[in-house]
């Protein structure tokens, strides 16, 4: 309850009661004002309370002790991975080592750092040797195409070349709260029961880098299919062939699980954003823009895009927006189980009402 309605409500009681005035500026006033403001601490206190009892409105550490009770835990911030590849236009005359810690870059997307993980040789007689790496930096920056990375950083006599051979996925971000929630509702819809299609959803999200999964029975070829991917949209083929190779073990006999990575779906939006004035259009614009990715990002494998529920939604979350209105797509986005919607080109124009 709001300090002032706290504070009206014992003035009248006291005013009723009593029959005597009550001074806002008066002793009286200003020790009824103290308790007024105590209680409405308390009250909301109380209110937080209640919000944080249940996962639909739990937040921060309070949610996260309810999916623990679900054995659900918010995924940590990762850096990406991938291969880094060192070469020279001609045999080495000699062994060149490449040690640990050894930084590129790339000239083109950004400026994160990319480093070796582990020391290798590039032998005598060869011209390129791959070598693990990792992004300098936990978070999404670190996820890059392959061939992107072109710069070497530290000196490495005898390199005169580096490239990444594969794209360094699966960086990302401390989990959302909004994405641990949906877990965790998901959790108590859908019960898994070791057999299940839930079980083997579950038994993928425990995987760091797996951040959607989902299943698709093939009666016509008795298969399973288990579909994986990651907030970006990019599963190494290392981490399907070892989900492949764990699941081998948990799953029921005479069960075929084929383990996949979902497809990619690039959705381009062209739509236009009702403002009551067009100052700071451009902020404007790029929270719209900002908005609409996490909302695509947010959905998982097989789920539809729905221009009408962010039509619903956006006027809560941008403040000076009034509405949305799509061009592209005018309707319902609907996918495959295997497939998985990515943003592509989003393009917002602004009017104002």
């Amino acid at each position: 309850m709001e300090f002032e309605t706290i504070y009206q409500n014992i003035k009248a009681s006291f005013e009723e009661q009593t029959g005597y005035p009550v001074l806002d500026d008066t002793d009286l006033g200003i020790r009824m004002k103290v308790v007024a403001g105590e209680l409405a601490h308390i009250s909301q206190q109380i209110a937080d309370c209640e919000k944080q009892l249940f996962p639909q409105t739990a937040t921060g550490i309070y949610l996260e002790h309810h999916g623990a009770c679900r054995d659900i835990y918010k995924k940590p911030a990762a850096a990406a991975k991938g291969t880094l590849r060192f070469s020279r236009s001609s045999a080495a005359a000699q062994d060149i080592a490449i040690p640990s810690g050894t930084l590129c870059t790339s000239s083109s997307v950004g400026g994160t750092m990319y480093m070796t993980e582990e020391d290798r040789v590039l032998e005598k007689g060869k011209t390129s040797v791959d070598v693990p790496g990792i992004a300098a930096e936990l978070g999404t920056g670190g996820n890059i195409l392959a061939g992107k990375i072109d710069t070497l950083v530290s000196t490495v006599a005898g390199i005169s070349t580096v490239t990444n051979s594969s794209n360094f996925s699966g960086g990302m971000a401390e989990e959302s709260d909004t994405s641990l929630r949906k877990r965790i509702l998901e959790s108590f819809i859908n019960t898994s029961n070791g057999a299940n299609a839930k079980f083997y959803k579950d038994f993928a999200l425990k995987y760091d880098q797996v951040s959607f999964a989902n299943t698709e029975y093939q009666a016509g070829n008795n298969v399973l299919k288990l579909y994986i991917s990651d907030y970006f949209r990019m599963v190494d083929s290392d981490l399907v062939t070892q989900l492949q190779n764990d699941i081998q073990a948990e799953k029921e006999l005479n069960v075929n699980v084929q383990v996949a990575a979902a497809t990619p779906v690039t959705q381009n939006i062209e739509a236009t954003i009702y403002v009551t004035e067009t100052r700071n259009t451009s902020r404007k614009q790029s929270a719209a823009v900002s908005y609409l990715m996490q909302k695509i990002y947010e959905l998982g494998i097989g789920e539809s895009f729905n221009p009408y529920s962010i039509a619903h939604d956006i006027t809560d979350q941008i403040g000076d927006v009034l509405a949305i209105s799509f061009e592209q797509p005018s309707t319902m986005v609907e996918i495959s189980a295997g497939q998985i919607i990515e943003p592509g080109m989003i393009n917002i124009s602004v009017e104002c009402l």
